[in-house]
């Protein structure tokens, strides 16, 4: 396993303001988003409730493979919506998941803490869809996680 301080791994960056190009935002189903931000509500509320079952008991793995499972969600019908900041949001923090269950990442207190902040900005991005005010053509800039290296 690798330990992220050792092997100077960059963990996702939280971040308030990603800008994408402007492009003409493709036209949304409102039915579908609506779908997918009540979806995104229970797997959100999914991960607020596993994710503390790891974080206390690190053996806990079937735990963090749900909350990997409810990222993974997250990203791929939020592509398929044009919820293009959720999706890339949730893919930074599944593949930082991903290499925790693989064994190529071992737990870290900066992992715990990214994982922490990813939960509590998750339910603030669902929110922004459902107001309207977050990128659904995935365009503007929103809050999302920047990675500056997590390959």
């Amino acid at each position: 396993m690798t330990d992220v301080a050792t092997a100077g791994i960059d963990l996702p960056v939280l971040s308030r303001t990603i800008v994408r190009p402007e492009l003409p935002p493709e036209p949304v189903d409102p039915d579908l988003l609506a779908l997918y931000i009540e979806e995104a509500r229970e797997e959100i509320a999914k991960i607020a409730q596993l994710l503390p079952q790891w974080d206390a008991n690190p053996l806990a793995v079937d735990s963090l493979a749900d909350v990997r499972r409810a990222f993974h969600t997250l990203k791929g019908s939020g592509r398929m919506v044009g919820a293009l900041d959720m999706a890339d949001f949730a893919w930074s923090i599944e593949n930082l998941l991903n290499r925790i269950l693989e064994n190529t990442l071992s737990r870290s207190q900066d992992i715990l803490v990214t994982l922490r902040e990813a939960v509590a900005i998750a339910p603030q991005m669902a929110a922004a869809l459902g107001g309207g005010s977050a990128t659904t053509g995935g365009r503007r800039a929103t809050s999302r996680p920047c990675t500056r290296s997590c390959r």
